[in-house]
């Protein structure tokens, strides 16, 4: 390969896209076997293994995982939803968007360490006390049937997963 080829390949946006398309396509051959497994078996498997994959997440602290996620968010639709809204996860709208992104927060704060209680509480503010354990817990369960089911839900969480990791692969802010 030529000198310049490999110099674009080894940038890191072409290695988050590449990764970003193995991911894809990996997703497309689960579903396809999901498809063919309901048709011949009658029901559907549960297949786990994009979440599996994602084992490798960095842990970092909580509330900057909660800093993290509310970035993209108005770094991905500005102030369109939100206005001028800081606590982005933790508004009370159902708006597909926002609660796509509470439950991948819900999910990846789990996955963590962290439990349902302390999750609930990172996210309620004065306004929406309601985010107790229960909601974490059901959010946790909703984002399991998401990204077995929902293609775009899966493309957002790992696009959400890829950036985390460029973000946080630094030794001085990963926890043990």
């Amino acid at each position: 390969m030529s000198v310049e080829l490999n110099e674009y390949l080894e940038r890191p946006e072409v290695e988050t896209e590449t990764l970003l398309y193995k991911r894809r396509l990996e997703a497309k051959i689960i579903d396809k076997f999901k498809k063919e497994f309901k048709e011949k078996i009658g029901y559907e498997p549960q297949v786990l293994t994009m979440i599996d994959e994602s084992s490798d997440i960095p842990k970092i602290p909580i509330l900057m995982l909660r800093e993290f996620i509310d970035s993209v968010m108005k770094e991905r639709f500005g102030n369109e939803i939100f206005g001028d809204e800081t606590a982005r996860l933790a508004n009370s709208g159902r708006h597909r968007d926002i609660v796509n992104y509470r439950f991948i927060y819900f999910k990846l704060a789990r996955m963590m360490g962290n439990s349902f209680v302390s999750i609930g509480q990172t996210i309620a503010t004065n306004r929406t006390k309601k985010y107790d354990h229960t909601t974490v817990m059901y959010g946790c369960k909703s984002f399991d049937d998401l990204i077995n089911t929902n293609e775009q839900f899966r493309d957002v969480y790992l696009d959400l997963v890829i950036k985390l990791k460029e973000k946080f692969t630094r030794k001085d802010l990963v926890l043990n």
